[in-house]
């Protein structure tokens, strides 16, 4: 590496210091004055470009950005966030807040599919920022047993059946070739399916959470969003203003999408009513999701959160590995919150789940 001369070395450390200065003076005036504090960002900037130095290039882009939202010039403020989110990427660097900004951005303006797009970013720029761990917890044990034990039935239906079609084509005489294919197809799913539903449940407690303020209208938004393609059906959604929470936005949002994926899935109405509500008791958040589903009989309702039991309901649901309902258990305890179901056969379910205040 090429070492710098003293002289360098000053002029560098005195355009760092100019740039704090700007951004200091920037921040304090953001809120009240954002025309003068853009002023100061833009200096920064420029200092910044000066000087090479890419995370505070990035940073003055998410600081002007901010100025000009302030101002109202909306389109200019989109273009900073992205022009610093494409030289965070570009410099392999994890930047969250601009990709949320961008988020904002587009949802706020009804650019939808782009909204969704950045909100996915935004989420996998928070899982690479966790450390992961080794340790397993004792649950997380039982889970594998199960699970594996769960793995060996489709693998040995891909055996079986290969085989048969194996010596069907060598003889030319076995005219089920198609419902082979058929059986094959679903059993690769359902592996597909049960290590997709066992690699995350082992993430929520192998991986650091980043606890957030979570706005719970935002992940609902999303979710019905994800859903409506989905399931290519109009879901519609009656929600009360809910909180906002602290907690893993990943986590938090795969709950409720599980929950309400539930919902639609088992539903024979033509149009999903889904109904949200909060309240607040004894310093937590109580939230309640009802739907106009088919419900399940209370003797069945007890079962659908634990591990041995839901990979059995296969049989029952090709569609589903019967492992959504136990993830959700286990993020919204994680969350030092409580889950419980309420399900009459006919006329619905009710999924209460509480998060602290």
């Amino acid at each position: 590496m090429q070492r710098l001369s003293p002289s360098t070395e000053s002029s560098a450390q005195d355009k760092r210091k100019a740039i704090d200065q700007y951004n200091y003076l920037g921040k304090q005036l953001l809120a009240t004055e954002p025309e003068q504090a853009s002023g100061y960002f833009s200096q920064a900037l420029a200092t910044s470009l000066d000087l090479q130095n890419f995370e505070l290039i990035i940073d003055s882009y998410c600081l002007s950005g901010q100025a000009l939202l302030e101002l109202g010039h909306t389109k200019d403020a989109l273009l900073k966030f992205i022009t610093g989110f494409s030289l965070a990427e570009t410099n392999g660097l994890i930047k969250p807040d601009l990709l949320y900004s961008i988020y904002e951005i587009y949802k706020s303006s009804g650019d939808f599919e782009n909204a969704l797009k950045y909100h996915e970013k935004y989420h996998e720029a928070l899982q690479n920022i966790g450390t992961p761990s080794n340790e397993l917890s004792e649950d997380i044990k039982l889970f594998l047993r199960h699970i594996t034990h769960d793995i060996k039935e489709p693998v040995r239906i891909i055996s079986s059946y290969r085989t048969l079609l194996s010596r069907g084509l060598s003889n030319d005489k076995n005219d089920k070739y198609d419902d082979y294919l058929n059986y094959i197809r679903t059993a690769t799913e359902r592996i597909s399916r049960l290590t997709t539903a066992f690699s995350y449940y082992v993430k929520i407690d192998t991986s650091r959470e980043r606890r957030v303020p979570v706005k719970l209208e935002e992940v609902v938004w999303m979710v019905k969003n994800n859903l409506k393609k989905e399931h290519n059906k109009s879901i519609q959604i009656l929600c009360d203003e809910l909180p906002a929470v602290y907690a893993d936005f990943e986590q938090i949002s795969c709950a409720i999408q599980h929950i309400i994926d539930n919902a639609v899935r088992y539903n024979n109405n033509e149009i999903p009513v889904i109904t949200i509500k909060s309240q607040e008791i004894e310093g937590y958040h109580r939230i309640s999701i009802k739907d106009n589903g088919i419900g399940v009989a209370s003797e069945v309702a007890n079962r659908l959160f634990d591990i041995a039991e839901g990979p059995k309901r296969q049989n029952k649901d090709p569609k589903s590995c019967g492992m959504g309902l136990i993830i959700c258990k286990k993020i919204i305890e994680k969350h030092k919150g409580k889950i419980r179901m309420k399900s009459v056969p006919n006329k619905g379910t009710t999924i209460h789940f509480t998060l602290p205040m």
